[in-house]
């Protein structure tokens, strides 16, 4: 295959993957109903999960949302005891972001819960096409993966050559 080159329909590829994307977000609600937590603070303890500490600013890239829709989902968490706001040791101009105690224990409990619905919808696929699945999202996963590398290699280049 030519690199560039396309052999299928795009706008049939968007559409299933959004369809795909929806369907399991509604399974995902149906799982998380009684915690009465929104899809984006959902994923906002989930990336928190991940690290000791994220910047404000970095968890709103990592969710392509605004800052300020960020400051009103992270508002939400504190308030409900699920996260903390401190100061870097570093700067104490930077606000982090934390996961509590309790925290910990939802987004865990969150990753279970929605590994548990992909483990469903996955059981739909025979053996066979849940190994080309994998193959194809692994594939996907390396090239955008290494395509953001590449671009935050160039700003950073293109950072630099500036000063």
């Amino acid at each position: 295959m030519d690199e560039g080159e396309l052999y299928v329909d795009v706008d049939r590829v968007m559409s299933m993957f959004l369809a795909i994307t929806r369907g399991v977000q509604s399974r995902e609600q149906t799982e998380l109903h009684g915690l009465d937590l929104s899809m984006p603070q959902v994923l906002t303890l989930e990336t928190l999960r991940n690290r000791a500490s994220y910047t404000m600013g970095e968890v709103a890239g990592s969710m392509s949302v605004g800052f300020s829709t960020m400051t009103k989902i992270v508002d939400r968490l504190v308030q409900r005891g699920l996260i903390e706001r401190c100061s870097d040791p570093d700067d104490r101009r930077i606000v982090r972001i934390l996961l509590t105690e309790r925290g910990h224990e939802l987004a865990k409990e969150l990753w279970e819960t929605r590994k548990k619905v992909m483990s469903s919808v996955l059981r739909l696929l025979g053996q066979e096409d849940q190994k080309a699945f994998f193959q194809i999202i692994k594939a996907l996963h390396s090239v955008i993966t290494k395509t953001a590398e590449e671009n935050l290699d160039h700003h950073m280049d293109a950072g630099s050559s500036s000063t």
